[in-house]
């Protein structure tokens, strides 16, 4: 009865609220901190190292389309038991989450080996950077060890607690920027960097773990009964279709740097990175407002009529136009005279490009509330 307890504590409305509102402090802390992390790396490293890591991250984003669908496809399955209050189908569910996800872990460590002889080809000029393949293993680890603590935090969320890991991720991520530019000004070595980013990831998710399993104890339960047959065709289902869905996604909006980095040269992907540390910050700071009442509107769906639901619908995809329509004109205003600012005008795009990247961030935006 344990999610019972936690959902009758407070309304959705108070849930949403609260989580929104952590949610958009802590983003603005994180944006705050990564931008002047990058503005010593630019100023510390060269360009091709800023290029290095948008091209390393788009490839393990690719490579992580084998999660995509499952934390959604979960995170639904559990809004019914938790209305219920019902512990024991919470537990087999998390069960099942927990081998997906080393699963998951297993085929990205896989398939991010076998690109390694294929670097000549995703890096067009080649730069002169020492260690690149291991520098691109230790990326590969991080992402490798994120699938291996985190997915209780999916249980949190589900309950309307997405602020406790909010919380704890913002926390992580200032001590990493604080102790990362540190080590950038200090030694200008980039392999350290990436060691405080692993370490960071390790302990974040370690935490939040602990966390989870002492809010709900029932996850340290050992006599688990598997999911029902029928349940588990129906989360295999939802799976199946929102990996679809991200397939799409990744395809559109994280081959950029891939592309860029093999047509291009890696010195363009550092442009197009600096242009994304704003654009991709404005749209965290947008989508946080909606991932703060996505499990209140699970469980509105799992308790209220349909008709209730679409004229929430309706509400917040008006909320998204409005929201998504301002931040792409001031995008299209003030990016060149922030990246002329922050990092010189080496780094500027013409304005039709910067108008395409304005363009894309309101189209891809739309479909927030539909998410």
């Amino acid at each position: 009865m344990i999610g019972g307890l936690f959902l009758n504590s407070k309304s959705r409305t108070q849930y949403s609220a609260y989580n929104t509102s952590i949610a958009l402090f802590s983003r603005a802390a994180a944006i705050l901190m990564g931008y002047v992390v990058r503005v010593v790396f630019t100023h510390m490293l060269s360009e091709n190292y800023v290029g290095i890591n948008g091209l390393f991250t788009d490839i393990l984003n690719v490579l992580s389309l084998s999660e995509m669908g499952i934390e959604t496809a979960i995170s639904f399955a559990l809004y019914k038991p938790i209305a219920d209050g019902n512990t024991e189908a919470q537990k087999s569910i998390m069960h099942l989450y927990q081998w997906f996800y080393r699963f998951v872990a297993v085929f990205v460590a896989a398939a991010g080996i076998c690109v390694i002889p294929f670097m000549d080809i995703l890096i067009k000029n080649k730069p002169d950077i020492p260690h690149l393949t291991y520098i691109y293993i230790l990326y590969l680890f991080n992402t490798v060890l994120s699938y291996l603590f985190v997915y209780k935090r999916t249980l949190l969320d589900a309950h309307q607690l997405m602020y406790i890991g909010t919380l704890s991720k913002t926390i992580s991520w200032v001590l990493q920027d604080i102790v990362q530019i540190a080590v950038l000004l200090l030694t200008k070595n980039f392999i350290l960097y990436l060691y405080v980013y692993i370490l960071t990831t390790l302990f974040s998710n370690i935490y939040i773990s602990k966390k989870a399993e002492r809010i709900f104890p029932f996850l340290r339960d050992k006599n688990i009964a598997p999911v029902e047959k029928q349940e588990r065709k129906h989360i295999l289902k939802n799976i199946r279709a929102m990996m679809m869905h991200k397939i799409g996604d990744v395809i559109v909006n994280n081959t950029d740097n891939l592309l860029i980095s093999g047509f291009v040269g890696i010195a363009s992907v550092g442009c197009y990175s600096n242009y994304y540390l704003l654009i991709g910050s404005v749209q965290q700071v947008l989508n946080e407002t909606f991932q703060g009442i996505t499990a209140s509107v699970g469980n509105l769906g799992a308790t209220a009529s349909k008709e209730r639901v679409q004229t929430i619908f309706s509400s917040v995809f008006l909320l998204n136009h409005w929201m998504f329509s301002f931040a792409a004109i001031c995008l299209f205003e003030l990016l060149n005279p922030f990246i002329v600012l922050s990092f010189g005008e080496k780094y500027l795009f013409t304005t039709d490009i910067v108008w395409i990247l304005c363009i894309n961030f309101y189209i891809r935006g739309l479909t927030r509330s539909c998410l």
